[in-house]
């Protein structure tokens, strides 16, 4: 990146700028500024670290305290607003994030369920042709 802010660090800075902490569609407003941001920002960088950042972005709002629902919420109603070939590409990755996530050996009471889910889930063939 040409600036030496993190990507958390700007849109930190964004949102205690508009004080959005008491707006009540938090998650919609963070989605829009992250996406303004990393439009931004994203052709900075390469592919690798920009990767990195999104794959962290997202793990970050998830750790919201009830986020992940809300979250969850939101890809399901966007998801059908999506390009078809971009909505195959999304579930192809997700496959393959499940395959290698259901590899892992190690596990304790806070990731059992996920794990296991990965592992059975993994069984079932998946194909999705990029068209």
């Amino acid at each position: 990146m040409t600036n030496n802010k993190t990507l958390k660090e700007m849109i930190h800075e964004r949102i205690v700028s508009l004080d959005v902490y008491k707006d009540p569609k938090l998650t919609e407003y963070l989605v829009k500024v992250i996406d303004e941001l990393i439009t931004t920002y994203k052709y900075n960088m390469g592919a690798d670290e920009r990767n990195k950042l999104l794959v962290r972005e997202a793990f970050d709002l998830v750790n919201l305290s009830g986020n992940d629902r809300r979250l969850s919420e939101e890809f399901i109603k966007h998801i059908q607003t999506e390009h078809r070939t971009l909505i195959q590409s999304f579930f192809r990755m997700i496959q393959k994030v499940i395959e290698g996530y259901s590899k892992h050996t190690s596990s304790d009471a806070r990731n059992v369920g996920s794990l296991k889910w990965a592992k059975d889930i993994s069984k079932i063939d998946g194909y999705f042709p990029l068209i």
